[in-house]
């Protein structure tokens, strides 16, 4: 059975065999076609700078009565 699924060949890590998507709807563009999981640290420095971005578009207010501070 695990023969009849689609194989991807993502770089570096070579050719695999991947689970496709179990529903299909009518309507929809078409399938998909597979695509690997990112490679370890590959998206890092974007969720950073988005980190970033969102800490200096909005700062968190320090709550002014912490039970936390007062004991």
């Amino acid at each position: 059975m695990a023969d009849r699924l689609p194989l991807t060949s993502p770089p570096v890590v070579g050719t695999y065999r991947v689970i496709p998507p179990m529903a299909r709807f009518s309507g929809s563009a078409g399938a998909l076609a597979p695509r690997p999981a990112p490679l370890v640290g590959q998206d890092t420095q974007d969720v950073l700078n988005e980190l970033r971005r969102l800490e200096e578009s909005a700062p968190i207010a320090a709550p002014e009565h912490s039970p936390v501070a007062e004991e």
